[in-house]
């Protein structure tokens, strides 16, 4: 069930992401008129990386217990955002003159895959819940 459901994710983030990359050099080619510095385009790797390492332990845990699932949850989450918080700051003092652009894209890109995340956990929650 695991390694099905986290294919399925990883194939999921994956078209995301580079739809995304792909969105972000054009973007910032054509509208903002600013060379994308590499921080910025490694943020849909980076959020496919996270999301993807958060996902798997959310589905270990949601499998042995519902409390467990909930910490794993919180803990998941809360560490998302930290390390996120770490990488603003970077991209932050990086593009110090015209940080405003990057942090933006940053905070789109995670809600965005945020969103993703919770959609397919929900779904994959049904689907634990329906065996059981």
């Amino acid at each position: 069930m695991i390694k099905k459901s986290i294919n399925r994710f990883a194939l999921g983030l994956a078209s995301l992401a580079i739809v995304f990359q792909l969105l972000i050099i054009y973007t910032y080619k054509e509208i903002t008129s600013l060379e994308p510095v590499i921080l910025v385009q490694i943020l849909p790797t980076y959020f496919l990386l996270i999301n993807l390492i958060m996902h798997y332990f959310l589905l270990k845990s949601a499998q042995e217990s519902s409390s467990k699932f909930v910490r794993t949850f919180m803990l998941s989450t809360t560490a998302k955002m930290m390390i996120s918080l770490i990488f603003i700051v970077i991209i932050g003092f990086v593009t110090k003159p015209d940080f405003k652009a990057p942090i933006l894209t940053f905070v789109s890109l995670y809600l965005v895959f945020m969103v993703v995340e919770v959609i397919f956990i929900v779904k994959d929650l049904k689907q634990l819940s329906n065996k059981n």
